[in-house]
């Protein structure tokens, strides 16, 4: 019996770990046209609220990126993504770009530096979104993030 009541735990604890590392499939149709905010990010196992605005928005095919600082200066960009099933490699599937995918990875380009970044998708909802970004070997500051995301509300007068 105590050995049933120790399995028992045991189960117990790799379900519940398991449930943490959980991913969320995601699509690129329900991406396209939102439009959202950093709220929080974790970093080192250290949270932060950032003291900047930073919001990102998606197009069928593109990422938009915006920074605005404290003394007001702004920094964007945008890079062409699509959605994968499949952890990405160091190759950008220009194919899959625009087309509507459904998966865990918000896989992007960076025209800048030729590299290929992602993003695993944590948890999604339709007011949160909570996404992994694993840094690149050559990234400065080399550093993961954890970031989650509140959807703002688009108004169309």
């Amino acid at each position: 019996m105590k050995n049933i009541y120790i399995l028992l735990l045991l189960l117990m604890a790799f379900l519940s770990s398991s449930k943490c590392n959980a991913q969320e499939l995601i699509s690129t149709k329900q991406l396209d046209g939102t439009q959202w905010k950093v709220v929080s990010r974790t970093i080192k196992d250290k949270k932060e609220v950032p003291n900047e605005t930073h919001t990102i928005k998606f197009s069928m095919s593109v990422l938009s990126d915006s920074i605005i600082f404290p003394n007001r200066k702004v920094m964007g960009f945008q890079k062409q993504y699509y959605i994968s099933d499949v952890e990405p490699t160091d190759i950008f599937e220009q194919a899959n770009v625009g087309v509507n995918r459904k998966g865990k990875y918000i896989i992007l380009y960076n025209d800048k530096t030729k590299e290929v970044e992602y993003y695993t998708v944590i948890s999604a909802s339709d007011e949160e979104l909570v996404l992994f970004h694993k840094a690149n070997k050559n990234a400065i500051p080399n550093l993961d993030a954890l970031i989650t995301y509140k959807k703002i509300l688009i108004i169309i007068t």
